[in-house]
């Protein structure tokens, strides 16, 4: 159980109580989940940004391919990093064919359509052809969650 110190009186008082128990001032509720929400919608503006229409699942034949630029490629690292900062993606390996992403706690939290978006991210710094993959593993326990194709999406057992 944590404690904090209650606003009013300085007692301290759980982070799970209602209200301090010597002097009865509510105790505020932590935002951090407010601040997970935020950063979450930080990240799906940049994924808009580095992405855009370029995402791999919706590409016909004539539509080029993905910007692999350095700025671009840079962008992709830096946001890769935030979400491995927001607990969403561990360690990412890109190698050959296929890259390994170990997913987090977070990414559970996640939307299917956030979960793809993040994964499209990962496959753009990692590839450039329609024919990779992406293998979604669990950081704990080292099982497969999914696979991010560049040319089907992101499929989740």
């Amino acid at each position: 159980m944590a404690l904090k110190s209650c606003s009013e009186c300085g007692a301290e008082v759980s982070t799970k109580a209602a209200a301090c128990p010597k002097c009865g001032a509510p105790v505020k509720a932590s935002n951090i989940g407010c601040a997970i929400v935020a950063a979450i919608g930080l990240v799906i503006f940049v994924i808009i940004l580095i992405v855009g229409g370029n995402d791999q699942s919706t590409r016909g034949a004539d539509t080029p391919a993905l910007d692999k630029s350095p700025p671009t490629q840079q962008r992709r690292k830096e946001l890769l990093g935030k979400l491995q900062g927001l607990e969403v993606f561990g360690k990412i390996e890109c190698h050959g064919k296929g890259a390994d992403v170990w997913v987090k706690p977070g990414f559970y939290a996640l939307s299917f359509d956030d979960k793809q978006s993040f994964s499209s991210v990962a496959y753009a710094y990692c590839f450039s052809d329609s024919d990779s993959y992406v293998t979604l593993r669990d950081s704990q326990t080292g099982k497969d969650v999914g696979t991010y194709w560049g040319n089907r999406g992101l499929q989740l057992e």
